[in-house]
């Protein structure tokens, strides 16, 4: 997943967490403070009813205790009794709650029993003037009654005006709530600002990071550093980009350092080639005189044919290793890459044919490259040759041309069954006089590996089990 990609998702899903919950924070909050508002309307209401059931309660036996003396008083007792029931039964409305079940039935049972003992007491008022009460008569009888019911009764409404001034505190717990709510979103907030801190500096500061590392180390000449490859985002690409860069460049230096070694040893060749040639000419000459004036019975004609022959493949290495050591043009041509392999291979078949070794070619398509035909079949000779000779008689050479993972090189193998190559010595094979054979010069290989970088390639060797050695050529497109 890309780093835009992820960018993207993360801030989608930030601004996704942020709308709902700063929708659900605006509803909740709505809906607490309508409740909360609902509530303490309510609330004030009842408690506005129970403080008016008390006074009036408290008005009414104020006007009982006036009653036998103002017969007004008894009239206006009786309006504040309409009043009392009027109001009870709003209170009855009030109190809605399931929970106010008791208190309704407990304040009905109050304000009736009230009612009852102020319209007894009345009665017996009217019945025994206060003037010639006595004890115990039935006035004093019920005013005693309504002293105990307006007791009780004020008992009740205390109770439920406490319990009302409770409520109306209970709607600023919607404060509470709010602020809440509010501080959970800024933690949710917090907590995604964190979360998409360390996911950038997990997707970006630390690629970046390691990739200003690795460029340092580049910097100081450690051509070997490579950056590691975190993932397949724009940065894990750059990576790899930054690694194949650093391959090319030890690659570029490695060809370098070969090619000042190579012009070096050419100069000194040369030089040395020069002034060995001319007294092995004088040698030579002097040895091919003296084998012809020679008895042809002469056992010292054997010598000096010996000597001559022996001049002649010195003159042949030496020329080899000019060649070697030579610079080189390069034609490159569009080439049948398939064709030229097959072209190769058919030379060697009559040697494949006396040794009963199969030569298995396998092109994966119709390449069409920019080679030198002539020097790069050289190369593959070289590398097929060393195969063939390695392989015993009746076992398997495998030339393959593929695809390479980047699609702007493509590959050669030349895989055989022989003893392989030893350990200790597999990186110095395509050295310049390093040979493991006993009669070899150790110039064909290092003509190969020349060959490869000329082209922008590179060639190695490896010895995958159980035995047997596979030399590959990586070539530019």
């Amino acid at each position: 997943m890309s780093i835009r990609t992820r960018c993207a998702l993360l801030i989608l899903a930030f601004e996704i967490t942020l709308c709902v919950t700063l929708t659900l924070t605006v509803r909740l909050i709505g809906r607490y403070f309508d409740d909360a508002a609902d509530d303490f309307t309510e609330a004030s209401a009842l408690v506005a009813d129970i403080s008016r059931l008390r006074t009036l309660a408290r008005n009414q036996q104020t006007l009982l205790r006036q009653s036998a003396e103002f017969p007004a008083a008894g009239v206006e007792c009786g309006r504040l009794a309409l009043e009392i029931d009027e109001t009870r039964r709003t209170l009855d409305r009030r109190l809605n709650r399931p929970d106010d079940a008791d208190d309704r039935r407990v304040l009905e049972l109050a304000v009736g029993r009230h009612q009852a003992a102020v319209a007894e007491y009345l009665s017996d008022a009217r019945a025994a003037p206060a003037s010639s009460a006595t004890d115990g008569t039935p006035a004093d009888i019920a005013r005693e009654q309504v002293n105990a019911a307006r007791a009780t009764l004020d008992d009740v409404l205390r109770d439920l005006l406490a319990a009302a001034r409770t409520r109306v505190d209970q709607p600023f717990t919607a404060q509470r709530k709010a602020a809440m709510i509010l501080s959970i979103n800024a933690i949710v907030g917090v907590l995604l600002g964190i979360l998409g801190l360390l996911l950038v500096r997990r997707w970006v500061l630390e690629p970046i990071q390691e990739l200003a590392g690795t460029a340092d180390e580049l910097g100081r000449g450690n051509l070997e550093c490579r950056a590691r490859v975190r993932s397949g985002d724009e940065f894990g690409q750059l990576a790899a980009t930054f690694n194949r860069m650093s391959a090319d460049l030890a690659r570029l230096e490695r060809q370098m350092i070969q090619r000042e070694r190579m012009a070096a040893m050419g100069e000194l060749i040369a030089y040395v080639a020069h002034n060995i040639r001319n007294p092995l000419a004088g040698i030579q000459a002097a040895a091919d005189a003296a084998r012809r004036n020679l008895d042809p019975e002469s056992p010292v004609r054997a010598h000096q044919e010996a000597i001559v022959g022996a001049i002649e493949r010195f003159q042949v290495w030496l020329r080899q290793l000019e060649r070697v050591c030579a610079p080189m043009e390069l034609q490159a041509a569009n080439t049948d890459i398939a064709e030229l392999v097959r072209n190769t291979v058919s030379v060697f078949r009559p040697t494949c044919e006396r040794r009963s070794i199969r030569v298995d070619l396998h092109a994966a398509g119709p390449y069409s490259v920019r080679v030198d035909p002539r020097y790069f079949e050289q190369a593959l000779a070289a590398v097929l040759g060393n195969a063939i000779e390695a392989s015993a008689d009746g076992q398997q050479v495998q030339v393959r041309v593929e695809p390479d993972a980047d699609p702007g090189h493509w590959v050669l193998r030349v895989a055989d069954q022989g003893p392989g190559i030893p350990a200790d010595v597999i990186d110095r094979i395509f050295e310049p006089t390093f040979s493991t054979k006993k009669s070899g010069h150790g110039l064909g290989l290092a003509m190969v590996r020349r060959i490869v970088e000329l082209h922008g390639g590179e060639v190695w060797a490896e010895c995958p089990p159980p035995r047997g050695a596979v030399v590959t050529m990586r070539m530019p497109r």
